[in-house]
């Protein structure tokens, strides 16, 4: 876990909802409203929230599963409500001790390509096998802009990243369906890089920032982050 430590990937901390609730609000509409009836959803390697914030909000039970204990000690601080839950723990060992209903959702952002096959194939057979929902949100292999970051970016590196470039529709897709999953569906979200999206959000300029997600039928490189989900039944 040395890749993920203390005072690493600074840029991982959002300390409000803004950028939360945009992501959120793009999940809804590409998902079809498949958490509408959900009650409770967890988050697999929910890092120090950056994401996590709209699920709290919208869900009377959220567990947060995050197995590295500087990050899970950031998330108890961010989030000491009764209806959550920071669970420091593998997703394996997470889905080893804990049951889950047909009223719960599985979301991840930027898991996936850290995972390998076999522990996504768990999660996925773990999603059928209980009747929950699933949300992945992943880097767009197909978007340029990602490898820049790589460079520019010191806290993060290609070996530890490189995976993303292999998780197309396709692959996921195919995957999910060799788990029996059902109803998958896709769509590209956040056209501006996020770190501007992020800073938009904070102005009067908001209201623009989702308006640019409709240029991103146009190109496969358009959209930093995919959305893919999918059903169990």
């Amino acid at each position: 876990m040395t890749y993920y430590a203390k005072n690493k990937h600074a840029y991982m901390s959002y300390r409000d909802s803004a950028f939360s609730d945009y992501i959120y609000s793009q999940i809804t509409a590409a998902s079809g409203n498949l958490l509408a009836t959900c009650s409770t959803v967890f988050e697999i390697g929910a890092g120090m929230g950056r994401f996590s914030h709209a699920l709290v909000r919208n869900f009377r039970n959220v567990f947060l599963i995050e197995p590295v204990t500087d990050y899970a000690a950031i998330l108890s601080e961010i989030f000491p409500g009764d209806g959550t839950k920071v669970v420091c723990s593998t997703s394996s060992e997470f889905i080893a001790a804990t049951e889950i209903g047909r009223d719960a959702a599985c979301v991840s952002f930027h898991i996936l390509h850290h995972l390998s096959y076999g522990q996504r194939s768990e999660i996925y057979a773990y999603i059928k096998r209980t009747g929950a929902k699933a949300v992945f949100v992943e880097p767009n292999p197909w978007n340029p802009l990602f490898l820049l970051q790589l460079l520019v970016t010191p806290d993060m590196s290609f070996k530890e990243e490189r995976q993303y470039l292999k998780l197309t529709k396709r692959r996921v897709f195919g995957e999910m369906a060799a788990a029996g999953l059902k109803n998958m569906r896709y769509r590209r979200i956040c056209f501006l890089p996020p770190v501007l999206a992020n800073t938009l959000l904070h102005t009067f300029l908001r209201r623009f920032v989702s308006l640019f997600d409709q240029l991103n039928c146009l190109l496969p490189c358009f959209g930093s982050y995919h959305i893919i989900s999918a059903e169990s039944y």
